[in-house]
């Protein structure tokens, strides 16, 4: 088990703002009545290893994707996650480095492939490059052949990505895809969100 003090750290180095660790969990998600909710509950079961969130901006997409990483940090389990046009700029940074530097692209990517969990936020948000659509299709191909917990967000159909992508993400077998509607919970009400604006 995780002891509070290391939290902070794993979280950190997960790629996402900490002061999400008491606004964005499960227990306090705000449309528990949702498909998507109630798919995220089985994911964090074990029964299916791909969870793809669907849906317009504002309707909880994200949220809900990090309170589920919230749920592995808890565990005491590393998870990767990361705005995908982020992370590939990221990427791009390092993938030019000599093999054995401080942080080089392979042993990065290597790490991004073999987290308990790896968090994709905003796929298909940006045009991908040929190179960003390699690596992005071979991090997805990878967990998706080893059955390792992949959360994807997109506000775009599946088939508006890659088709290697797309039939991956909505692989029945494997995953489920959650679709996320109703009105932004960014223009809602504060005292419909908690308090949030």
């Amino acid at each position: 088990m995780t002891t509070q003090a290391e939290v902070p750290v794993k979280w950190k180095v997960s790629g996402s703002p900490l002061n999400t660790r008491e606004t964005l969990r499960m227990a306090t998600f705000p449309r528990k009545d949702s498909s998507a909710y109630k798919m995220a509950l089985e994911f964090l079961q074990g029964l299916f290893s791909i969870l793809v969130l669907q849906g317009p901006a504002g309707t909880g997409k994200t949220g809900l994707a990090i309170a589920i990483a919230w749920e592995y940090l808890e565990k005491g389990l590393s998870v990767r996650y990361g705005q995908v046009e982020e992370v590939l700029d990221g990427w791009r940074q390092l993938y030019d480095r000599a093999p054995g530097e401080a942080l080089d692209f392979e042993g990065v990517f290597r790490g991004w492939k073999d987290s308990p969990l790896t968090v994709l936020d905003d796929l298909g948000a940006g045009r991908l490059t040929e190179w960003a659509e390699v690596k992005v299709t071979a991090l997805i191909d990878y967990r998706w052949l080893r059955g390792l917990p992949l959360v994807v967000t997109l506000n775009e159909p599946l088939d508006t990505l890659p088709p290697r992508v797309a039939d991956r993400l909505a692989d029945a077998e494997k995953g489920r895809v959650g679709l996320m509607v109703g009105e932004s919970l960014r223009r809602a009400r504060p005292s419909q969100v908690g308090g949030r604006r």
